[in-house]
């Protein structure tokens, strides 16, 4: 299995409010750092179709959190 590396973007609540980031960790996230609008994945998955899917579905599970855009290469600061 491989590991896809992406950056979800989101609007809406920020993801460092101490509720949102066990929401996020309750919803799977365990594979991300998360910032405050970004949560970036080190995720396995059989492809990068299915890694996509099932973290942009976690990270929408969570209320007040919308994902922007999905950035597969992230950029570097």
């Amino acid at each position: 299995m491989a590991t896809h590396h992406f950056e979800i973007v989101t609007d809406g609540t920020d993801l460092l409010r101490w509720e949102t980031l066990e929401a996020l960790y309750e919803a799977g996230c365990t594979d991300a750092t998360i910032g405050h609008n970004t949560v970036e994945f080190d995720r396995e998955a059989p492809s990068l179709d299915e890694a996509l899917c099932s973290a942009r579905q976690a990270v929408e599970s969570v209320p007040g959190v919308r994902v922007c855009s999905i950035r597969l290469e992230p950029a570097l600061t």
